[in-house]
């Protein structure tokens, strides 16, 4: 159950994981030394393999994560819920992701040395 990528929302107040067997957590706030104590308090189930990448946006409201199950997904930041899913052709594992400064796409590495991008979908403000 080991960790494969962190990162932390844009006032640095929570930290989102991902793990190696699939589901990602997302710590509540960082800055209590009580919630280093407790798992998370919320936990984004979907990805069915390991997460070696996840991206908080840049407005704080969704996290972006790619997954060895070849998606590339993204999440309510605040309920948990799962907003998006792109699922990769030819079996391709997603290494990284990251959303561009203005929030607007979003990019993702592959294992061939080759970045895509898609265009953020449109969300609920």
């Amino acid at each position: 159950k080991g960790i494969w990528s962190l990162d932390f929302n844009p006032d640095g107040s929570q930290l989102v994981m991902g793990l190696s067997n699939g589901p990602v957590l997302v710590w509540g706030d960082t800055r209590t030394e009580e919630t280093m104590t407790r798992m998370s308090s919320l936990k984004l189930e979907g990805h069915t393999d390991f997460v070696p990448t996840v991206d908080w946006s840049p407005d704080g409201r969704f996290i972006a994560t790619g997954s060895r199950d070849e998606t590339v997904r993204i999440w309510d930041a605040v309920t948990g819920e799962e907003l998006y899913q792109a699922k990769q052709d030819l079996s391709v594992q997603v290494n990284s992701v990251a959303w561009s400064p203005d929030g607007s796409q979003l990019a993702y590495g592959r294992p061939d040395g080759t970045i895509a991008f898609i265009p953020a979908p449109e969300m609920p403000k």
